[in-house]
């Protein structure tokens, strides 16, 4: 497992300015995790990747009441999933059973970036090697800290690179 690293955002900019570095050393297959409570930032910080990779402004929408909305236009597409009607649920084979209903297979090898939020009910669905994205509340009424951290080899490198041109600080013991 990689170093974590923290960052505050302190507003809706600040967060889609943290997706925009994230998303120049994406690559094709690369999949983002989001967690975090309802109104963190996570949708902004998909935001922030769309633009990163050169999707059209406004691209990105919640996709609460659908679970996955494709955003093209950009150098890679980007597949934004929202397992949030999922959490608490269905049990872990269930989800999974959902979510291969769905073509999350297809969504992985589709050769764009996947970004899922409220991903903890599709877990054993995702990679292992994968970057997270975990939000929270830091003041009010726009500061949030986002804590970023790679599992696996690749994921834990591009952050790595990235802390480095960005000045981010590693999480202490992570």
């Amino acid at each position: 497992m990689g170093a974590a690293w923290r960052l505050v955002a302190d507003g809706p900019e600040a967060t889609m300015r943290v997706g925009e570095a994230l998303a120049e050393r994406l690559a094709a297959g690369d999949v983002v995790a989001l967690y975090g409570p309802l109104g963190a930032g996570k949708t902004t910080l998909v935001r922030g990747l769309a633009r990163g990779l050169g999707a059209p402004e406004g691209a990105v929408v919640s996709p609460t009441f659908v679970y996955v909305r494709e955003v093209r236009g950009g150098r890679l597409a980007l597949y934004h999933v929202d397992a949030y009607r999922l959490v608490g649920r269905l049990d872990d084979e269930q989800a999974r059973m959902l979510m291969e209903q769905l073509g999350l297979d297809w969504y992985l090898e589709a050769g764009g970036v996947v970004a899922v939020e409220w991903p903890e009910p599709i877990e054993a669905s995702l990679p292992p090697e994968r970057l997270v994205a975990r939000l929270d509340f830091a003041g009010w009424p726009e500061g949030r800290i986002l804590t970023l951290q790679g599992l696996g080899e690749r994921p834990a490198r591009l952050l790595e690179e990235l802390a480095g041109r960005h000045g981010w600080r590693p999480v202490e013991g992570a």
